[in-house]
């Protein structure tokens, strides 16, 4: 969804994880940048949001859709990844 919308515009984006709140009203998608400025590529990401929500809304089955924010994958999360990956 990110890529058919913002194309390469925001460099390489993978999510890396989604934490919500236990109420579902707000969820925090962590992501991981590469071949441009993280900052700005949250930037992208973060004024494409209200798309991405509405295009959540068609597909879950929710009272509500989570407001979404985009945070760039700190080295602690990269680290905790990397491992997980190595556990496969």
């Amino acid at each position: 969804m990110i890529h058919e919308k913002i194309g390469d515009r925001a460099g390489l984006v993978t999510v890396t994880d989604v934490e919500t709140t236990s109420d579902l009203q707000l969820s925090t998608v962590h992501v991981s940048v590469l071949g441009k400025e993280p900052e700005q590529s949250r930037t992208i990401l973060q004024e494409h949001a209200p798309y991405f929500q509405a295009q959540l809304g068609r597909k879950l089955t929710m009272k509500f859709t989570p407001k979404l924010t985009f945070a760039i994958n700190d080295e602690e999360r990269r680290g905790r990844i990397e491992k997980l990956l190595e556990q496969l």
